[in-house]
């Protein structure tokens, strides 16, 4: 896995002109994300969680990392307002590359999906917004494929 394939340097941000741009960024992300087969009915219902917190104990422990957390999104009833947790499509976990030689100060973004699954719209625009913003963002189904993201950053950055 090339780190540079995966996220290619841009000189200009690109420009979100219709919703179309979104689509052809998440058609992108499928294409270069391993799929895995879609699990059993029993297994589907917490395949995500498992996952994301696999990711994150990983995550927290990569020397890359300077920090990681969940980003918990919905709406909660609050003295009879609804208060939402966080912007629509916000992905899963958020967090930030340490700087130095391990790997550039650069804010990521994760969107972790259940095998089978992939982003909605409103996911792959987050995406989008973060990538053009300049920091890092994707989505898996994989603990693996992560584990391969941060480990290719870490060589590209040590050489």
């Amino acid at each position: 896995m090339n780190f540079d394939e995966l996220f290619p340097k841009r000189s200009k941000p690109l420009k979100k002109s219709k919703k179309i741009e979104a689509s052809n960024v998440l058609e992108y992300m499928i294409a270069i994300t391993p799929q895995q087969k879609e699990p059993t009915a029993k297994k589907k219902k917490n395949a995500e969680a498992k996952i994301q917190r696999a990711i994150l104990n990983m995550l927290s422990k990569h020397p890359a990392v300077a920090f990681v957390t969940r980003a918990n999104s919905g709406v909660l009833k609050i003295n009879g307002r609804y208060v939402h947790m966080s912007k629509k499509g916000t992905a899963d976990i958020l967090g930030m590359l340490g700087g130095g030689s391990t790997a550039p100060g650069m804010f990521f973004a994760l969107e972790v999906k259940q095998p089978g699954k992939q982003p909605t719209e409103a996911q792959a625009e987050f995406m989008l917004q973060i990538t053009n913003g300049g920091g890092m963002a994707f989505w898996s189904n994989n603990l693996d494929h992560v584990q391969g993201v941060f480990d290719a950053l870490v060589k590209k950055c040590a050489k």
